[in-house]
């Protein structure tokens, strides 16, 4: 009897961890097989700022669906070594888009 309670506990555990990394790796699997994430240039109009911007990109390519307003303006300005939320009519920006598979 003092055999099997060990084996019965490490038997369980494998079979939890088998569970875990297989709900794990469908998550990251299912996540990177939807969604595309790539590149546009775009550049600025008179009167742009980077929420009407970020609406743009949302309303063309469902940016929202994975950022957050804010969000997406960080990484908008991270791409483009922006400190501040300042843009200028003819700057050209590199903005991420979500293209489905």
């Amino acid at each position: 009897m003092k055999r099997k309670l060990p084996i019965l506990f490490v038997a369980t555990v494998i079979v939890f961890l088998t569970i875990i990394v297989f709900f794990v790796s469908n998550a990251s699997y299912s996540r990177g097989f939807e969604l595309d994430k790539q590149y546009v240039k775009y550049q600025v109009q008179k009167d742009d700022n980077l929420t009407c911007i970020t609406k743009q990109m949302d309303s063309e390519y469902n940016v929202l669906n994975l950022y957050t307003l804010q969000g997406y303006i960080d990484e908008v300005k991270s791409i483009n070594s922006i400190s501040r939320d300042i843009i200028y009519a003819g700057d050209t920006l590199i903005l991420p888009v979500i293209m489905s598979n």
